[in-house]
């Protein structure tokens, strides 16, 4: 009998019905030309003086792998809608001078720690004209945020005409940071701005510490 059975099978193998048996039962969980990374969630601050196409497109990608987001603005009715349509959490402030983000940020840190999880990723969006702002995010001393090696991510992003001209030192920011430059910050630089947030906040991302990069 155990040689029937082996000769049987060897002339299913011959004609091909136990390839078609193997190939029918593979399943594809991603359509091809798609691929799938591992993403731990991430607790994210993001900073912006005033809500545009960028800082919407940052928000909606960081909420839709999983992330949690507080948003920090001067723009109160536009961050508050943008909070509201994609469940973020707002905090206004009155604007962006070193003394109006010290006294905010600090509490800012303390309550998304207590209703969140230690923010792990820093995020800000601003004008590249407003060097003000600019110089308020690249000398924070980032208390309170995660420090476990390779975790904390600081994502400086630069807008408008004539951003990717400046010149941006990212020496001594702590974790692993990154200046990103966009000169045209419509829907679709948005978008591809956005992608490479998500890409340099896995884990893979801090090889790439210290990028500077114009999109």
């Amino acid at each position: 009998m155990a040689d029937n059975y082996l000769e049987r099978k060897m002339e299913e193998y011959r004609s091909g019905k136990l390839s078609a048996r193997v190939k029918s039962g593979v399943s594809r969980s991603l359509p091809k030309g798609k691929i799938a990374v591992d993403f731990p969630p991430r607790t994210v601050i993001l900073a912006a003086a005033a809500i545009g196409p960028v800082c919407r497109a940052v928000v909606k990608s960081f909420i839709d792998a999983g992330c949690r987001v507080a948003l920090v603005s001067a723009s109160h009715k536009e961050a508050t809608e943008l909070a509201r349509s994609f469940g973020a959490r707002f905090y206004p402030v009155a604007g962006f001078s070193p003394a109006s983000l010290d006294s905010v940020l600090d509490s800012v840190v303390e309550d998304v720690t207590s209703h969140w999880n230690i923010p792990d990723t820093f995020i800000s969006v601003s004008d590249g004209k407003d060097a003000e702002a600019n110089n308020v995010f690249l000398t924070m001393d980032y208390r309170g945020f995660e420090q476990t090696p390779g975790t904390l991510r600081i994502i400086n992003i630069m807008t408008g005409e004539g951003c990717d001209a400046q010149g941006i030192s990212l020496n001594g920011l702590p974790g692993c940071s990154y200046a990103l430059l966009v000169p045209d910050a419509g829907d679709g630089h948005a978008s591809e701005t956005a992608a490479l947030c998500l890409y340099l906040c896995q884990p893979c991302g801090r090889f790439f510490s210290g990028l500077t990069v114009s999109v």
